[in-house]
C-alpha cells in the first residue's frame, strides 16, 4: 500500500503471446525494471489484453527469479492501466457483476470424497453426499454468489444406463436438496442455486447427440431440480443441434435459463471461434439473434481463458446491443493443460495448467468484465482460492467505484 507506481503499456495484439506468467527476464538492480517473458505459444493471444512492462517500487521486489506482487497489486496495475489506456471496446456493464462458483468434481477429489471413472462426481453424491455439501460451502464461503448443483454427472455416460434409469430423478432432485443445504449455511448472505443441465450423451461429444433422447432427459433434469433451483444453467454445449434442444424444453419461462456453450480448443488463435463440433460461433450467435427471449445469459465455460476472450468480444457486439438490459454474458473456464481433447472430457484425470494461478485468473476476470462480462467463475480446476480471489477483486474494486454497477 502507497507503493508509487510506474508502468508502460504494451499492446497484447501486436505480440503472438500468452500473458500467463513466466520468469522475468530483465532486471535491473536499484530501479526494479519488472519485465515478464511473453511465452511464444500456439494458444490464441489474449486480444488487447493487459501485457505489460512495469516499473515497481521498493515495496515489491522479486525473490530469486518468481515474479511476487500482491494480488491486490496486479489489480489495482489492471485497473489504473484500464483507465489511463484504450485497452479494450468499453463495454459499460449494466448490472454487477454475479460470481459462479468453481470446478465441483475436482473439489470433491480434493476434500477426499468417493471419486472415481467413470462416475465422476455422482459417485460423492451416492455415497458421499456430506461432501458435497461441504464442496459448495466451500465456494460459498469462498465469495460465490451462485452454487450449481452437483447434477453434471447424472448421465448414462457417467453412472450407466441400468443405473440412470432407476436412479437418475431421484439423484437429480437430491443435488438440488443438497445446494440447497450447504446455502442454508449462510443466513446472512444470498446465495442463488443453479440447477446443472449437462451434456447428455457425454462431454466434448456433439457427434453422440440424439434429439428424441434428449427430450426425455431434459424432462427429467427439469423435475428433478425445479423445487430446489433459482435458475437452470445447460453446461458444455457443444452444437447448435444440443442448445435448438435445451431451448425448446426450458423456453416456458418458468425460471431463468442460461446457455453455456463449449468452444474448439485453439480456434480463436486460427482466427475463428468456433462450437466443438466445428460451427462458427458466428452462426450461433446469429441463431440465438432469433430466441433472446427464451434464455437469459449466455455464457462460456468448459473450455480455455484463451478461447472464451473473443468469444465474449463477438457475443457482446451481437448479442448485447438487441438484448434487453437484464441480459447476461460471461463465462466459466477450465485449467486443463492440453490444447486439443480427444475424446471424452472425463475419460482421464486430465492434467492442469500451472499458471491459471488465482491472480492470474483474477485478472482475466476483470478484462472480461470490460468486455461486458457480468457472470464469471470456473470450471474443472478452479478452486475455492480462484474464487476468493475474484471475490476480493470485486469488493475492492467497488469500493473504488471502478465497476459500473
Amino acid at each position: 500500500a502507497g507503493s508509487s507506481l510506474r508502468y508502460h503499456f504494451v499492446d497484447a495484439a501486436v505480440v503472438s503471446s500468452n500473458l500467463f506468467c513466466s520468469k522475468p527476464f530483465a532486471r535491473v538492480t536499484g530501479s526494479d525494471v519488472r519485465c515478464y517473458r511473453l511465452q511464444q505459444s500456439s494458444k490464441s493471444e489474449f486480444v488487447k489484453l493487459l501485457c505489460l512492462f512495469y516499473w515497481v517500487s521498493d515495496d515489491y521486489r522479486l525473490a530469486g527469479h518468481e515474479p511476487v506482487i500482491s494480488p491486490a497489486a496486479c489489480i489495482r496495475l489492471y485497473h489504473d492501466l484500464s483507465r489511463s489506456f484504450n485497452i479494450m471496446s468499453q463495454q459499460q456493464p449494466s448490472q454487477p457483476c454475479l460470481l459462479l462458483d468453481g470446478g465441483l468434481g475436482r473439489h470433491l477429489k480434493d476434500l477426499g470424497a468417493p471419486f472415481r471413472q467413470p462416475e465422476w462426481s455422482a459417485l460423492a453424491l451416492m455415497e458421499s453426499p456430506e461432501t458435497v455439501v461441504q464442496a459448495h460451502a466451500d465456494f460459498i464461503n469462498a465469495g460465490a454468489d451462485i452454487v450449481t448443483t452437483n447434477s453434471y454427472a447424472i448421465v448414462p455416460f457417467h453412472i450407466g444406463q441400468e443405473l440412470y434409469d432407476t436412479r437418475a430423478k431421484e439423484l437429480i432432485s437430491l443435488s438440488g436438496q443438497l445446494a440447497e443445504q450447504a446455502s442454508r449455511r449462510f443466513p446472512d448472505k444470498t446465495v442463488r442455486i443453479a440447477g446443472s443441465i449437462p451434456p447428455l450423451f457425454g462431454s466434448y461429444q456433439p457427434e453422440l447427440f440424439d434429439a428424441t433422447l434428449a427430450t426425455t432427459m431434459l424432462k427429467d433434469f427439469k423435475e428433478g431440480l425445479e423445487f430446489w433451483v433459482d435458475l437452470y444453467v445447460a453446461e458444455t454445449i457443444s452444437s447448435w443441434q444440443e442448445a435448438q434442444a435445451i431451448l425448446d424444453e426450458f423456453a416456458d419461462g418458468s425460471k431463468p435459463l442460461w446457455l453455456s456453450l463449449s468452444l474448439l480448443p485453439g480456434s480463436a488463435a486460427a482466427g475463428d471461434v468456433r462450437l466443438r463440433d466445428g460451427t462458427s460461433l458466428t452462426t450461433v450467435l446469429g441463431q440465438l439473434q432469433t430466441r433472446l427471449t427464451d434464455f437469459d445469459a449466455l455464457l462460456f465455460n468448459c473450455c480455455q481463458p484463451e478461447d472464451i476472450t473473443k468469444a465474449l468480444a463477438l457475443s457482446a457486439k451481437i448479442l448485447l446491443s438487441e438484448a434487453d438490459a437484464n441480459f447476461h454474458i460471461g463465462a466459466y473456464p477450465n485449467a486443463f493443460d492440453e490444447v486439443s481433447h480427444d475424446g471424452a472430457a472425463n475419460a482421464s484425470f486430465r492434467e492442469l495448467r500451472d499458471d491459471l494461478t488465482p491472480e492470474q485468473f483474477t485478472l482475466i476476470g476483470a478484462a472480461w468484465q470490460r468486455l461486458g462480462a457480468t457472470i464469471i467463475g470456473g470450471c474443472c480446476g478452479i478452486g475455492p482460492n480462484h474464487i476468493k480471489a475474484f471475490a476480493q477483486h470485486l469488493q475492492w474494486a467497488e469500493k473504488q467505484e471502478l465497476v459500473v454497477t
